[in-house]
């Protein structure tokens, strides 16, 4: 299987840290399929692959409104600070 996006676009989409260029084989299919586990697969600095095999993570129940209202607010808090900082950084 061949991706495509074009060799170029890969090569620039690694070099702004959004992944990584592999050009070696490589199917979603490798390794053996073992019941109740996921695999994940690796790349290597050598450049193979490796699977690993691990149990599927646990789902997370649906956050309450008080959570999700902390959440916001706390991201809300950050922007400002994050802005605030890029004011002061200008001046």
């Amino acid at each position: 299987y061949k991706a495509d996006v074009a060799d170029e676009v890969a090569k620039a989409e690694e070099i702004r840290g959004a992944g990584i260029f592999y050009d070696g084989e490589f199917d979603f299919f490798m390794g053996e399929n073992r019941a109740g586990l996921e695999k994940t697969f690796y790349l290597n600095e050598d450049g193979t692959i490796r699977i690993e095999y691990d149990e599927p993570m646990q789902k997370m129940s649906p956050l309450s409104a008080q959570e999700e209202l902390a959440i916001d607010t706390a991201l809300n808090v950050e922007y400002i600070a994050c802005l605030m900082e890029a004011n002061l950084q200008q001046s």
